[in-house]
């Protein structure tokens, strides 16, 4: 047993010299109420230097359903949206 945790103890400390910064994963409202504002999702911002570039391709395939019903109204929203973005 000693010797199990010894090891556990020597590769999380090699491993934690290669471990990369953990960012939050890219999400944003998909409800199709809210994109038809247009907002961009919140993503990180930085300044490149004039010699470097940074591009990015995702997708995103949503399932939305809402229902609600007031008074004499109803309103049901069912569907799916793909949304493929390259910045």
């Amino acid at each position: 047993m000693f010797v199990f945790l010894a090891a556990c103890f020597i590769f999380s400390v090699q491993g934690s010299s290669l471990a990369k910064t953990i960012t939050p994963f890219d999400t944003f409202n998909q409800s199709p109420i809210i994109q038809i504002h247009g907002l961009p999702a919140v993503g990180s911002a930085r300044v490149l230097s004039a010699d470097r570039s940074r591009y990015r391709l995702t997708t995103n395939i949503t399932n939305n359903y809402t229902a609600r019903q007031r008074g004499g109204e109803d309103v049901l929203f069912d569907g799916e949206t793909r949304r493929l973005t390259f910045s």
